[in-house]
């Protein structure tokens, strides 16, 4: 069952991303990350968000489990930083970084799938 995961249990599994993904989540966008490993949890065939954590603990990533964790983890930020361009073409990465609450390195990790969706 997916319930609201507590405060504490998102702050572990935000470590845990950072470890793992090398993917940084602050507290303020921990909403973005619970949705992201709801998703993974689903996708992967999870009943409870206990037992995926678990799983993510104990279990090697492959690099196609890191890819997908990430993909559903990073495309509400892809779709946020595509809204802000689209709302200010000129922004810079400086500005985007603040506007959506990632770092100027978050900026850079999503380049990639903006220029897929941009071209």
């Amino acid at each position: 069952m997916f319930n609201n995961i507590s405060k504490q249990h998102i702050s572990h599994l935000s470590e845990l991303v950072t470890t793992l993904m090398g993917l940084y989540f602050p507290e303020a966008r921990w909403g973005d990350l619970e949705r992201g490993i709801v998703s993974s949890a689903r996708e992967l065939g999870f009943a409870d968000i206990e037992a995926f954590s678990k799983w993510l603990r104990s279990t090697p990533l492959t690099k196609n489990h890191v890819e997908m964790g990430a993909e559903d983890i990073t495309q509400k930020t892809t779709q946020k930083i595509l809204e802000a361009i689209t709302n200010k073409p000129a922004i810079t990465k400086k500005e985007l970084a603040a506007v959506i609450g990632i770092t100027e390195d978050g900026v850079k990790y999503h380049k990639p799938d903006l220029e897929k969706k941009v071209f």
